[in-house]
């Protein structure tokens, strides 16, 4: 070999570094040196030998041992870890969502509506959705409210000439867009106006001479598709429809593929959605001007979209079709002659062979057309475009979810079976034909290694414990956990193990285990993925109801709830209610009327489950009208306890009604049960000591409990012992010298304004302290199972047309001229309003909330909720937070609640939703704190 010549160095990449065992801190080696370190280390100058024969060398190598086999079992990949039998992973259970669940956003621009409504509806051609000018409007006789919006939609022929044959066709293709639009819109926005334009039919005049050897009527068929494409905006050239495969093809990554909102069978690119926000079109090349209705032109009239076109364009596409030499002669023509080219118009094809107005020529002569072989090439051309279209598209096909291999890390064998045959520490125990003195020997030192045993087992089991602990349940209350040794893997155990072990390891842990604290930061950790976080600091600074523990174990109900609605929760955050769903969330008309309060409360209980709140499909609390961004607040406010419809029918549901304070002293109860009590009695008051009472379930009995309550008799309850009545040191017991009588009294205010409120008396102490409790903890579910809110969008309040005065809403009679029994609050009008100085409906929302429970009560409370409500709504809206007493949200619901019922019963609001939305706009505007007369 050439000196001159390098040497070849091997290639870095195929070969496999060296690595000693000892560079591994969890080897053999390293272990077993680090245990002869430490055993130098603590022994002093009483241990010399450190040979194999040595005992202790040998429990030294057998702990080693041990190990390395839990270092092995933790080297598992997470997947195998997480992974059930079959080697599937829950992602759901483990917080995780799949692709298509989180990366598509929820339609949020006009171009990802459009494409949604295309995507649903394959009547459609072409969609125009655009915001409703003022001029429109005025027009329409609409007021120029922002966030409405005009629809216009092109039908294909077939469809077309169904609605203008059968009307009713037309409104049912009208009902599915608006429902379309109705479930995926957004908060204070709403269709104005909807329009199906007629297709203008066009015939194809022109003279073209072909060149090689493709068949006539092929060139044809390519001739005819292409036109009619082109006129519905769409080129053969240039596709605006590609499957996620071919888009995946292209380069594209999952979280492109799924950008905007996902569609089940045209996935348009991105290209097109850049398209649409430039022309107005998907499917349109070419710019586009849209004209609207001009100023004073009646409603029903609607001008069509109008669309600068060329021929030229058309001319350039037919030129580019294989066997087109060129062109000596192109036009559309109509009836009337040569026609322009808009939006609505559409190529006619030929019914028979005289139709057809296309002159072919090849080398000067002309050619003869086969109609039959044309009418089906066409046929196979549209019929391919249409499969494009309304396939359906998968998204898993695009990636392969984490797959895992079945683990089993908590079987644990105790090391002691390793040790050699002279120990006698094999899996027969400890041999019968022993001395006892041996005997003792041998249980002391198998008791020695139990302790290296114990470590290692449950070491084992907690790697068993990880599926339950990276999980979202939290029903197991355990994140440490521990391993009783059996006598299949410890012969003998029950000789050294104490009689209740389960017992003594539960002591154990029982200081040691901090569950809550684990468990949270772990769905902190897993809400931090999505960037969300849950303010833990404010629940515990406006925590009225709950323990410290009690506290804690919530707040892991409602982060635990949050991940598992985490696609929805952040994908629908700004999401508007859908007041035309089919999901079965009527409201029912016995909840609106206030004839029959009983049997109205009791159809509502049927609705709700065990626990007393109504839940979705999910198994969620929620409540019909509930939109995304009220789940949202409702659940970052702590408001996931009410029973929902109505949120006051926490407490009318028991016949009751909170009247103010002065109204209370007023009524001939409070005279009688609200007293000031001497000083000779107030020194021999009794501090009540609480007591854990289950609350019954059953209405009846929690009734029952309500009315053997003396201040109560009327069904009356003051505000103030509402908020007060949650504190168990305000619950007082007086007892009587001279005979066993013993009275229970409630402190209702602070200082020297406080006064007592009789509660009631019995014989037995212990009895008046379980119920001074079970009344204290009644308060407290009133108060939580009261905190919920409503969202009212005005925009969904405005007027719909120009009303004459004489069909407008009476004014209201006063309550001193007619009784709230003789007609329900549902049923008065509403006084006449004037024009407001400003506008009042374009995005803006209210936010009604409860302002008579303890923690809604707070000053500070309210200020920060207000705060988190205005942070999470969208920047364009502004929301009103209304804080009402008991009367005044009674009323609102029922306002609230006869509107949302006359609303879901048509497209468009008629005059007696109107007049609701009348009522209910005007009990926003006005003072809605002012307490009025209630049915209960």
């Amino acid at each position: 070999m050439d000196s001159a010549t390098p040497v070849q160095q091997p290639d870095r990449k195929s070969v496999i570094p060296r690595r000693k065992a000892q560079d591994d801190p969890c080897s053999f080696i390293s272990l077993r040196r680090e245990g002869i370190k430490y055993a130098q280390q603590f022994s002093g100058n009483q241990w010399t030998d450190y040979n194999l024969h040595d005992p202790g060398v040998t429990i030294l190598e057998q702990v080693c041992y041990g190990l390395t086999d839990l270092s092995y079992r933790t080297d598992f990949s997470v997947a195998d870890l997480l992974s059930d039998q079959e080697g599937q992973l829950d992602l759901k259970q483990a917080g995780l969502e799949l692709p298509e669940a989180i990366l598509p956003a929820r339609p949020c621009t006009l171009a990802d509506l459009v494409a949604v409504m295309l995507d649903q509806m394959e009547e459609a051609e072409q969609i125009w959705l655009e915001p409703l000018p003022p001029e429109s409007a005025q027009a329409l006789k609409l007021p120029p409210y922002m966030g409405l919006y005009s629809l216009e939609l092109q039908l294909s022929d077939r469809h077309n000439q169904l609605c203008q044959t059968n009307p009713s066709y037309k409104q049912r293709i009208i009902s599915k867009a608006m429902r379309i639009y109705s479930a995926r819109r957004s908060l204070c926005e709403d269709i104005a106006r909807i329009h199906i334009l007629d297709n203008n039919s066009l015939q194809l005049d022109a003279s073209i001479d072909l060149e090689g050897e493709r068949e006539a009527h092929d060139v044809l068929a390519d001739i005819y598709f292409n036109t009619s494409q082109w006129l519905k905006g769409e080129t053969s050239s240039e596709p605006q429809i590609l499957s996620y495969e071919q888009q995946q093809r292209s380069g594209k990554s999952l979280d492109e593929i799924l950008t905007g909102p996902l569609t089940r069978f045209t996935p348009f690119t991105a290209e097109a959605h850049t398209r649409y926000q430039h022309t107005g079109s998907y499917l349109g090349p070419e710019s586009q001007v849209t004209h609207l209705p001009e100023h004073g032109s009646p409603p029903a009239q609607h001008a069509p979209p109008r669309i600068v076109k060329s021929l030229a364009t058309l001319y350039s596409i037919l030129t580019g079709i294989p066997g087109v030499a060129r062109i000596h002669h192109l036009q559309l023509l109509s009836d009337e002659g040569p026609a322009e080219v808009t939006s609505c118009t559409c190529l006619a094809m030929p019914e028979c062979m005289e139709a057809v107005k296309v002159r072919l020529t090849r080398n000067g002569h002309p050619l003869a057309i086969r109609f039959t072989d044309l009418c089906i090439r066409i046929e196979q051309k549209q019929f391919r475009h249409q499969a494009l279209r309304h396939t359906r598209q998968d998204v898993t096909a695009l990636y392969s979810r984490p797959q895992g291999h079945w683990r089993s890390p908590g079987r644990y064998t105790s090391v002691q079976n390793h040790f050699p045959a002279s120990y006698k520490l094999s899996v027969q125990g400890v041999p019968v034909a022993m001395e006892q003195g041996d005997k003792a020997r041998l249980l002391q030192l198998r008791g020695y290694l139990l302790l290296f045993d114990q470590l290692m087992a449950n070491y084992c089991v907690n790697l068993e414990g990880l599926r339950e602990l990276f999980s979202v349940q939290i029903h197991h209350r355990q994140s440490y956990h521990y391993c009783i040794l059996d006598e299949g893997s410890f012969r003998g155990i029950r000789q050294i193990y104490p009689k209740t072990p389960d017992e003594v390891f539960q002591a154990i842990l029982a200081n040691t285990d901090h569950y809550a604290e684990r468990k949270g930061r772990l769905l902190d950790y897993l809400l931090a993925l999505y960037g969300e976080h849950l303010d833990d600091a404010f629940f515990r600074r406006f925590n009225c109801y709950d323990t410290e523990q009690a506290l804690e174990n919530r707040l892991l109900e409602y982060k635990s709830e949050f991940i598992q609605r985490i696609a929805s929760l952040t994908r629908d955050r700004a999401a508007g209610y859908d007041y035309l769903s089919d999901d079965g969330h009527k409201i029912p008309a016995e909840w609106i009327r206030n004839d029959n309060r009983r049997k109205r409360q009791s159809d509502y209980r049927r609705q709700m489950d065990k626990s007393g709140r109504y839940r979705d499909s999910d198994g969620f609390p929620a409540m019909p009208g509930e939109s995304g961004f009220q789940q949202r607040i409702a659940l970052l406010l702590g408001f996931r306890d009410s029973p929902n419809w109505p949120v006051t029918g926490a407490i009318t549901q028991y016949l009751l009604n909170v009247v103010p304070d002065d109204e209370f002293r007023q009524h001939c109860t409070g005279k009688k049960t609200l007293l000031r009590l001497r000083d000779v009695y107030r020194k021999r008051l009794q501090d009540i000591p609480a007591v854990s009472l289950p609350i019954p379930s059953d209405v009846s009995r929690i009734s029952r409990v309500l009315e053997s309550i003396a201040a109560f008799k009327d069904k009356l309850i003051p505000e103030s012992f509402l908020r007060q009545g949650i504190e168990l040191e305000r619950y007082q017991i007086l007892s009587r010298n001279d005979r066993d009588d013993y009275q229970v009294f409630f402190r209702l205010g602070d200082g020297d304004d406080s006064r007592w409120l009789y509660i009631g008396r019995g014989h037995k102490k212990q009895q008046l302290i379980r119920f001074a409790n079970l009344c204290c903890q009644l308060v407290i579910q009133l108060n939580r199972q009261s905190e919920g809110l409503y969202v009212v969008e005005h925009l969904l309040l405005r007027e719909q047309t120009e009303r004459p005065p004489s069909e407008r809403p009476q004014p209201e009679t006063p309550h001193s001229e007619i009784s709230a029994s003789e007609k329900s609050v549902s049923e008065r009008s509403v006084p006449e309003r004037s024009e407001p100085e400003q506008d009042h409906y374009s995005f803006r929302i209210s936010v009604v909330l409860p302002g008579f429970t303890a923690r809604c009560a707070n000053p500070a409370f309210r200020t920060e909720a207000e705060q988190l409500i205005q942070y999470n709504c969208p920047a364009h809206i502004v929301p009103e937070c209304h804080w009402l007493s008991f009367r005044a949200l009674c009323r609102f619901e029922s306002l609230y609640l006869n509107w949302l019922e006359t609303r879901q019963e048509s497209l468009w609001p008629d005059e007696t939703c109107q007049q609701a939305a009348d009522r209910l706009m005007h009990f926003l505007h006005s003072d809605p704190g002012v307490d009025d007369e209630v049915v209960i």
